[in-house]
């Protein structure tokens, strides 16, 4: 039940981050943020990092992306996300 749990989380969590590269509304943006943080508090309370260790991963499609020390910058450019250090 747990994993089920976890792996809903983590179904909503990608779903939410498509959401967020895609969102041109600051408002929408501000609350589809909100809820992205809420989700990775539950996974990560969980212990639920799909990386083995303390890093999260998001995907995107077929690509996976670590979380970075420090900001980034994840832009839609056509078809093509975009993600730079700050």
């Amino acid at each position: 039940m747990m994993d089920e749990v976890a792996a809903l989380l983590q179904e909503k969590l990608v779903f939410l981050e498509k959401a967020f590269v895609l969102e041109t509304s600051a408002a929408q943006k501000f609350a589809l943020g909100k809820q992205i943080e809420e989700i990775k508090q539950a996974l990560a309370s969980r212990g639920s990092a799909d990386s083995g260790g303390n890093e999260p991963t998001t995907h995107f499609g077929n690509v996976s992306i670590q979380s970075v020390a420090g900001n980034v910058n994840i832009q839609q450019a056509g078809r093509d996300i975009v993600i730079n250090r700050k």
